[in-house]
């Protein structure tokens, strides 16, 4: 049974999200491109967060980085911003035809979430508000590699997508075998609501 297409537009991410979880990256990219003027609010920006992913999963570094520069330096998403600065300095930065460039907008836009949120405890308040949608699951393991990158750089490990993770490097050092995972738990008296990126 097809769905219908208001049902596809309000679950746009989760519709996305399956093409990506099936390994049909260029499906998934045309897909997401599809909806991204469709989309309103802050699904608009998750909508080009995995455009921009599809891409990259496609081995498409030169269609990733335009959409994750500009999430970089525009979202008021803490996560989204986080993100892709983070793939844009692991991934993406060494086929870019301008590194420069492209590292300077990942160091301005984690300093941006830095300030917003101060610590890795911040990270995963927000994370945690995203609750356990699918599209949030099927990048847990990125966001939490984010989250230590933007606030505990020495205990950082590269956690690449998959059908290029022979070609990412560890900068500056031996990488460092297992996966650390940060802490979930996070203050008390942390203010609720969303934190948003100015």
């Amino acid at each position: 049974m097809l769905a219908k297409s208001s049902a596809v537009k309000e679950n746009a991410l989760i519709f996305g999200s399956a093409r990506v979880l099936s390994g049909k990256y260029g499906e998934a990219a045309s897909f997401f491109k599809a909806y991204i003027s469709r989309s309103k609010g802050k699904d608009k920006d998750w909508v080009r967060w995995f455009y921009g992913f599809s891409h990259l999963l496609g081995g498409a570094f030169t269609s990733a980085e335009p959409e994750f520069s500009s999430l970089a330096v525009s979202s008021r998403d803490a996560i989204i911003t986080g993100l892709s600065c983070y793939f844009l300095f692991q991934s993406i930065e060494k086929y870019s035809s301008k590194p420069a460039e492209c590292r300077s907008i990942s160091e301005n836009g984690r300093a941006r979430v830095m300030k917003s949120l101060k610590d890795i405890y911040g990270w995963n308040a927000e994370v945690s508000k995203m609750g356990t949608d699918i599209h949030i699951a099927i990048i847990k393991k990125y966001i939490d590699s984010a989250g230590v990158w933007l606030f505990d750089p020495d205990a950082f490990v590269v956690i690449a997508p998959e059908p290029v993770v022979e070609t990412q490097e560890r900068r500056g050092g031996d990488r460092r075998k297992g996966e650390r995972r940060a802490s979930s738990r996070y203050s008390e008296d942390r203010r609720k609501g969303d934190r948003r990126l100015t």
